[in-house]
Parts: structure tokens; C-alpha cells; sequence
């Protein structure tokens, strides 16, 4: 399949450089020079689509803005709204792997966290978090929902036996939160610890493409 050559190419603040590779999905990686003089890679879609124009400073400073108008930097909702930012948008974060990387994105609106709240409302209880109705579906008001932990558990499918389970993914006691791993070669790989099921059953599958080349047939999915 032809690829469009982005090579000289301004984006934002962002100048394409030169061709990087292809992830997984076979999408085209650029390398790019941002004005503050920094050099990020970055997948093509997310250049001619607009959702990314800088190395991350623009964010960066965009935040900053937001910090000293809405007065709700330090709440939960603005905290959980800048990890969903993060791990659509930033490619150095730990989880945009599972999030952007596949092409999972926040909707324009909730670019803005005043339009995330208004949408979203207030978290309900410490218990709450934010889901995604579909797993593979992006962040926005029609596919998110506040949900405890048992609510996103009630969003697997069961087993014979009745009971709830993502396969690779198991409740850590210690930190009050999931841990996903995956067995290759008959060796355990610890895959991180996340704060809902939903996020450490993203990794599980994401794990599972890179080690087996394709999801388990037994994977358990959140829908």
C-alpha cells in the first residue's frame, strides 16, 4: 500500500523529519523536529488528524493555562482527565502503548477539562474511575462512564463456574488494584499494576499480540 510522504511537512509545531519505522499496525512513524528544538516520533494519522502538533510542550503549556483558570488542578476528575490524556497523546508514557499506540483517542472536546467535567460530572465516590463501555472503542461522553470495581468486573464475561475473571489479570490485595502478567515459554511476565480492570485487560491484550502474534482464544475482554 502507497504511503503518503510527510517528509518536510509541518504539523503544529512539529517539522517531518524523516521516516522512523512502522508499528505493529504497519502505520508509517515519523521522526519530527518540534520548534522548542526537541525530536519526537510520531505515528502519521496522528499528524494529518491534528491530534498531535507539538513534542508535548503545547500540552504542556495548554495545561498550565487550564491550571490557573479552572481552579480544579488538584481534584481526582482533573487527575484522572490528564492520565487519559497522557496515555492517548504521549508516546513517552508507560501505558501509551495500550492507548494510542493502537489507536485509541480523547475525543476534541475533552481536550478542554472544563468540557470532561461538564460531561462526566463530578466522581461519584474514591471508588470510581473511568471506563470505557468499549475497550477498543476512544474516550468520549457517548463510551465513558464512572464504574467501582465491581461494575467493571460485572463487564466480563463469565465462566462456566459462574465467576467473574480476565484472563491474566488478577486483584492485588497490597495496592488495592490489578495486576496483569502473561506466560511465555511457561515464564511468568509481570506486566504492570493498574488502577482499573479495564486498563490492565488492555495489557494483558496488548501483551498477548507481542508475545503470541494474535489475542488468546481465552481472553476475557471488558465490553
Amino acid at each position: 500500500m502507497h504511503k503518503s510522504n510527510l517528509q518536510g511537512m509541518k504539523f503544529g509545531r512539529l517539522l517531518v523529519v524523516s521516516e522512523y519505522g512502522r508499528n505493529n499496525r504497519k502505520n508509517v512513524i515519523w521522526n519530527c523536529l518540534c520548534d522548542c528544538g526537541k525530536m519526537s516520533t510520531v505515528i502519521s494519522n496522528h499528524l494529518t488528524k491534528g491530534n498531535i502538533k507539538s513534542c508535548g510542550c503545547l500540552s504542556a503549556e495548554k495545561a498550565k493555562s487550564r491550571m490557573t483558570t479552572h481552579g480544579k488542578s488538584k481534584t481526582p476528575e482533573y487527575e484522572i482527565w490528564c492520565g487519559m490524556i497522557k496515555r492517548c497523546l504521549n508516546e513517552n508514557n508507560k501505558s501509551y502503548v495500550n492507548y494510542g499506540g493502537r489507536g485509541i483517542s480523547v475525543c476534541e472536546r475533552w481536550g478542554h477539562f472544563e468540557n470532561f467535567l461538564a460531561d462526566m460530572g463530578p466522581r461519584p465516590s474514591q471508588y470510581h474511575s473511568l471506563e470505557r463501555k468499549e475497550v477498543d472503542g476512544n474516550y468520549n461522553p457517548e463510551n465513558c462512564k464512572w464504574a467501582t470495581r465491581t461494575e467493571q468486573a460485572r463487564n466480563t464475561r463469565k465462566r462456566k463456574d459462574g465467576k467473574n475473571i480476565v484472563v491474566g489479570v488478577s486483584w492485588h490485595k497490597a495496592t488495592g488494584k490489578y495486576m496483569a502478567y502473561i506466560a511465555v515459554n511457561k515464564k511468568p511476565i509481570y506486566l504492570g499494576i493498574f488502577p482499573s480492570i479495564e486498563e490492565a485487560s488492555v495489557a494483558r491484550k496488548a501483551a498477548e499480540t507481542k508475545y503470541w502474534g494474535k489475542p488468546g482464544k481465552e481472553e476475557l475482554c471488558i465490553r
